[in-house]
Parts: C-alpha cells; sequence; structure tokens
C-alpha cells in the first residue's frame, strides 16, 4: 500500500467514524450537550465520565480480542468494534479538552475579577 492509499483509507474511515458519531449524538444527545448521555449513565453508574469511556472502551477492546480469536461475529464486525473503540477514544479526548476549556475560562474569569477588584480597590484609595 502506498502513502496516498493509506491517506484514502483514513479519509474513507474518518467519513464513516463521523457519520456515525453524528447518528448516534441526535440519538442520546439532549439539551445541545453532546456528552449528557455519558454524564447520566455515569451519574447512574457512581462513575466519572472519564471512567465511563474507559468502561466503554474496555468492552470493545474485550469484544475484540473474541473477535481475533477466531469467534464468528454474529451482529457486530471486527471493522464496527475498531471504529466504536476509536470513536470512544476520540470522545474522551474531546470531552478532556472541553473540560480543559472551560476550567481555563473560569481561571481567566476569576483572574479578570481579581483585577477589577484591585482596580477598585486602587480607585477608593486614591
Amino acid at each position: 500500500m502506498t502513502g496516498e492509499e493509506l491517506v484514502g483509507k483514513f479519509e474513507e474511515l474518518a467519513k464513516r467514524k463521523t457519520a456515525l458519531i453524528r447518528r448516534k449524538n441526535s440519538d442520546y444527545a439532549k439539551n445541545g450537550d453532546a456528552f449528557s448521555n455519558f454524564k447520566g449513565s455515569s451519574e447512574e453508574a457512581g462513575i466519572t465520565v472519564i471512567q465511563s469511556f474507559l468502561h466503554l472502551m474496555g468492552i470493545k477492546r474485550a469484544r475484540l480480542k473474541e473477535l481475533l480469536s477466531g469467534k464468528i461475529p454474529q451482529n457486530e464486525s471486527i471493522t464496527d468494534t475498531l471504529v466504536d473503540l476509536s470513536n470512544y477514544a476520540d470522545l474522551l479526548n474531546i470531552y478532556l479538552s472541553d473540560q480543559e476549556a472551560k476550567k481555563q475560562a473560569l481561571r481567566e474569569g476569576y483572574t479578570a475579577e481579581r483585577e477589577a477588584i484591585k482596580a477598585r480597590r486602587a480607585g477608593v484609595e486614591n
């Protein structure tokens, strides 16, 4: 396989993964929160959203191990399992990035508020 063929395969796979995420997100997400289903199931299970993603990835890895050992799939193929596993990893990556962005926004808001308080105090003292 050439490098161009490899890139073409990645592009095809990315399209497939995106279409799957789009379909599932419209089924599972609510109130504009793409992670609402993961948050709700995590809360019910008493685990974090990150632990929920890792658990789902573990289930897919266990399934993959069975399929690669020769088990004949009845419902979900090896490719389907790999796509799901990859999507869970991507979703976790996006979730972590989103959480970090929210924390950064809070830190910046806190810093801006402190600066405003300092400025007001400085104006009062003058």
